[in-house]
């Protein structure tokens, strides 16, 4: 699950979605821009990260978006995972204010493991 299964793909491809090969039933959701994101590659269940998040996510992790915004990652390395969701469905998918607060809860949870100190 940890392992890249596309490793033929460069980290910064455009992640555009596909369009429907028929324009009478078009149904291709508007997605948020990719530019400008860490680059990322999929395992088998989910987007893994080769490079540290500035939320505080070790680089190896693993981290997913259902279209519900169910939000969700695995940090191996800090022994730390994090899941946010709702029941919005949005189009543009994701939706910036719940992708924000994803955001900013990840680098809560990051910020009170550093407040912590060592787990003994």
């Amino acid at each position: 699950m940890f392992t890249n299964q596309f490793p033929d793909i460069p980290l910064d491809a455009d992640r555009s979605p596909m369009s429907s090969i028929d324009p009478g039933i078009e149904r291709t959701p508007k997605m948020l821009p990719t530019t400008g994101l860490p680059p990322r590659n999929w395992g088998l269940s989910w987007y893994l990260n080769p490079e540290k998040f500035s939320t505080g996510r070790s680089a190896n992790s693993a981290f997913w978006c259902g279209f519900g915004h169910i939000f969700y990652w695995v940090d191996r390395e800090r022994d730390v995972t994090g899941f946010i969701g709702s029941s919005l469905i949005s189009n543009p998918f994701p939706d910036y204010d719940m992708w924000k607060l994803f955001g900013e809860f990840e680098t809560e949870v990051y910020k009170g493991l550093q407040d912590s100190g060592p787990i003994s």
